[in-house]
């Protein structure tokens, strides 16, 4: 059961991660493809592993959540600070527009996901 609800919460992060990246305005194709693949399709795929149990689908999954558990809020970003769903607190001065974005949701996903594949099948 706890798989198939973690497979649930993947795949909705990868649904509202695809409506984000078609209603954001995207200036340049490369930061479209980038944010889609990101916000939508690693998702979308750690969702089917994870249904499926496979380990390595869900250890990529996590460090998916790894890289997005700590996020640059910053004007020259390559990608915009979004995320499909965030349960973010700031740290640093957001005055002159930069800081850091800790996403506690990103962090119980890799704990989770962890957990998981350390009971799953090979």
């Amino acid at each position: 059961m706890p798989y198939k609800i973690t497979s649930v919460v993947l795949g909705l992060y990868a649904l509202i991660g695809l409506a984000v990246c078609y209603f954001y305005n995207f200036t340049d194709w490369l930061s479209l493809f980038v944010a889609v693949l990101s916000y939508a399709l690693l998702p979308a795929l750690g969702a089917y592993w994870t249904w499926q149990k496979v380990r390595v689908g869900m250890l990529t999954a996590a460090l998916y959540f790894v890289f997005q558990s700590i996020r640059r809020v910053s004007p020259e970003s390559f990608l915009p600070h979004i995320a499909p769903i965030s349960l973010s607190f700031p740290l640093g001065d957001f005055t002159s527009g930069n800081g850091l974005l800790i996403d506690v949701f990103a962090i119980a996903m890799v704990v989770i996901l962890l957990t998981l594949q350390a009971k799953a099948k090979h």
